[in-house]
């Protein structure tokens, strides 16, 4: 064995500076791990899938590239088994790397595009993620790198790497930042890690090695995913393998193909470790890539190579899609061996399983087929076939599908069609569609079901990004949202939109046949694409039985003019709707899903939402920050509807025996829709208003909730007003100086936890007072 992984055999053309040192430490690292090492039974073989970002099919030496150094994964390949038609399961990050754990193709596991940060794109947990599955059967698991497998990372809104199997886990949503040289936004098992020293690779690598180091049972199996993000932009490479390439004159290529260097380096560090275990002969390991090379080749620092395949990144030709895929699997896998049968990402899940006598799941369509088979050269057994969709590849090539050595693109519709033979035109130059009518009728017939087949199985989270109206012109305001399809109930909903003055109307939710608005208030000159502001949603009072979205209306004014996106909510109510109050929790619970669902495409921040509410209002507003069910069944209850804050006038968030507010109206059901029975604390921070005359919320109960809120270790601020009566913090009521105060309380709070800066201005204020207008 060589203690420099892959360096001994190609050291004269690596002509790496480093290999002494590199040596030394190899020989240290041998020294200090191999009296702790313990092998694994060999009925349960360890596995790795290292999986690299960006990276072209031509992008390695053992691939073909002329002037890419990498050694170590050209002697992985030696050892193993070169994959020459290895493909990602989308020509996209996100989509790929959830296909690896799920074994189903992107839309219909749910992940259908790379995930913005922000977004409410996640892998649920409803689906079966590799991790899980291997805990079952007595794995040890760990993921580092790249996730980018949800929108709101290292957030309790939406599932983390832990949610899907891992025991451990050190990560961050997307890219390395600022870049990959000593990254700052790694997340260790919740806890952000600072600033680490040195490439990502090389930071991922090293974690790696240490959980491998620090395993209490060396004995059982482990299952570890390493995701670098080189060579993703911001490609950074460190200097000492930019010298190797010091005689290429463009500086973005020596960026790139040390950038390759640089991860290649990492993956011979995690090798030489796994060696120096005694893991090597009981160890899968798969390395594969995401997806093509970004940019086109040509300029800036991805120069990444397809190897002469047409397309690259988001495309659905093979150079977006066709990716390095090496397999090394001593005494399994013949060592410089290589295949030329398709196989997928996807693929990995049902291989894993099957190497590791692990029962895939039997309640869904698995995309997946085990690659064990060509390992004897024998042909892969497959139930549905390799395809691709991308939305955003060109919009004639946005659909694709391969049975044996043909290969179908269609347009986003499926209303065009090409076909091509890769074995006779693996460039892709030629349409065979008019030259063989009958394969392409088939394929084009078996394209067009396989696609409503998956499409109809996964969320159809897609029809939401629709392009927004083109806003009118000087204005900055988001518009409304495109039509999307709805069912005959909602198109025969009941239309009460309000014509509120400065407001953009969407309808959030469409129940008991009415359509029901958020009516969004913007700050000026808010820019969705790129502001990410603190929201907030009221709630109206009336008693569950009537009310207006317009009580609120100055509310939310006021905090637009303090930089926030404020929104009024209409939701059902007894003298509307005949409904009670437990739609009007369901719905609330649904304008708070709708802004972080939608967070992106309105430019607000999904971590930082506020609810508040006058009585009735404020109970469906502390509802949404308190109680763990009264949810509407069509929800997708995988994305939070607990606010972040809570802004709560004279509240009925106490529906108890003692004292509270419609006791019998709600006794069968108290405990479940009370918010006083339900703190925790997750509870969301709270300001209150509350006269001290109030007829129908006695001070005692907000006393109670106070202390209640306090014992859990959450904020609770409570403003009680002598000599004022319920809804008293309406202006026409209380009158314009408790109204003004109210505001200036409720702006602080927000301040105090970070959603605003400064103070109100007496114009802002006076801005909003009708008294002052």
């Amino acid at each position: 064995m060589s203690l420099t992984y892959g360096f001994q055999s190609n050291l004269a053309r690596c002509r790496l500076p480093m290999v002494m040192s590199w040596l030394l430490s190899m020989v240290a690292l041998v020294s200090a791990l191999q009296d702790h090492c313990q092998a694994a039974d060999a009925s349960q073989p360890n596995v790795i899938v290292f999986l690299t970002d960006d990276q072209g099919w031509g992008d390695l030496g053992c691939y073909g590239h002329p002037r890419i150094q990498s050694p170590n994964i050209d002697r992985f390949a030696s050892e193993g088994m070169r994959l020459t038609q290895c493909y990602s399961a989308c020509s996209v990050c996100s989509p790929s790397r959830s296909a690896i754990l799920t074994g189903r193709t992107p839309y219909r596991n749910g992940v259908w595009r790379w995930i913005p940060e922000g977004s409410q794109y996640h892998l649920r947990t409803s689906e079966i993620a590799l991790p899980t599955l291997l805990k079952k059967s007595g794995y040890d698991t760990c993921h580092v790198g790249k996730w980018h497998l949800n929108g709101l990372f290292n957030s309790p809104d939406q599932p983390q790497p832990n949610a899907h199997g891992y025991d451990h886990w050190l990560a961050t949503q997307n890219n390395a930042a600022p870049h990959h040289l000593n990254p700052t936004n790694f997340v260790r098992n919740g806890q952000a890690a600072g600033t680490l020293m040195g490439p990502s690779s090389h930071v991922c690598v090293k974690e790696a090695i240490e959980w491998l180091k620090q395993r209490q049972d060396k004995s059982k199996p482990f299952f570890l995913t390493v995701w670098t993000h080189e060579p993703h932009m911001p490609i950074e490479t460190a200097a000492e393998y930019l010298k190797i390439y010091s005689d290429l004159p463009d500086p973005d290529v020596r960026q790139h193909h040390g950038n390759v260097t640089q991860m290649d380096v990492a993956f011979g560090q995690l090798m030489s470790a796994v060696d120096a275990l005694g893991y090597r002969d009981n160890t899968f390991v798969m390395y594969t890539a995401d997806n093509g090379p970004e940019g086109d080749g040509l300029k800036g620092r991805p120069r990444g190579s397809t190897g002469g395949l047409r397309g690259r990144k988001r495309h659905s030709h093979e150079g977006g899609i066709r990716v390095p895929g090496i397999v090394r699997w001593p005494g399994k896998v013949k060592a410089g061996s290589s295949s030329d049968t398709p196989v997928i990402g996807t693929d990995i899940f049902a291989t894993v399983c099957e190497i590791t006598k692990t029962a895939q799941p039997q309640d869904r369509v698995i995309d997946s087929a085990s690659m064990l088979p060509i390992f004897e050269d024998k042909p892969i057994a497959r139930t549905q076939p390799l395809y691709w969709r991308n939305h955003l590849a060109a919009e004639q090539y946005r659909v694709a599908m391969r049975e044996g050595d043909w290969k179908i693109i269609a347009s986003e519709k499926l209303t065009q069609f090409e076909l091509y033979n890769l074995k006779e035109d693996w460039q892709e130059t030629s349409d065979l569609s008019g030259k063989y009518p009958e394969k392409f009728a088939q394929l084009k017939q078996k394209l067009i079901a396989h696609d409503a087949a998956v499409l109809k199985e996964g969320p159809d989270w897609w029809k939401d990004d629709v392009p927004p109206k083109p806003a009118p012109k000087n204005n900055r305001q988001p518009a409304a949202p495109g039509p999307k399809q709805k069912s005959k109930a909602a198109a025969a909903a009941g239309n009460a939109k309000l014509d509120m003055a400065g407001a953009v109307a969407e309808v959030y939710k469409t129940a008991s046949n009415y359509d029901l608005y958020l009516y969004m208030f913007y700050p000026a000159g808010h820019d969705p694409k790129r502001d990410r502001r603190p929201a907030a949603v009221f709630f109206f009072g009336g008693g569950w039985t009537g009310g207006s979205p317009t009580q609120f209306q100055q509310h939310a004014q006021f905090l637009a003019s303090r930089g926030m996106v404020a929104a009024v909510a209409d939701y059902r109510v007894k003298s509307r709707q005949k409904t009670g109050p437990r739609e009007c929790v369901a719905d609330g619970k649904s304008a708070v899903r709708y802004l972080r669902t939608h967070a992106t495409r309105l430019g607000i921040d999904p971590v930082r939402i506020a609810a508040g509410g006058g009585s009735a209002g404020g109970h469906v507003a502390a509802a949404t920050g308190t109680l763990p069910g009264l949810d509407d069944p069509a929800d997708d209850s995988a994305i939070s509807s607990r606010p972040n804050a809570l802004l709560l006038f004279n509240p009925v968030y106490d529906n108890g025996p003692e004292g509270g507010w419609s006791h019998a109206q709600v006794k069968e059901y108290w405990q479940d829709i009370s918010p006083a029975a339900n703190i925790d604390a997750k509870t969301p921070p709270a300001i209150v208003f509350l006269g001290e005359k109030d007829a129908l919320i006695p001070v005692s109960t907000a006393q109670r909730f106070q202390k209640t809120m306090q014992a859990a270790g959450v904020l609770s601020e409570l403003h009680l007003y002598p000599g004022q009566a319920h809804g008293f913090f309406n202006e026409s009521k209380g009158g314009p100086e408790i109204f003004r105060d109210t505001l200036r309380k409720m702006d602080k709070f927000l301040v105090g936890l970070g959603y605003l800066s400064g103070a109100a201005t007496d114009q802002q204020i006076e801005a909003v007072s009708k008294a002052g207008q």
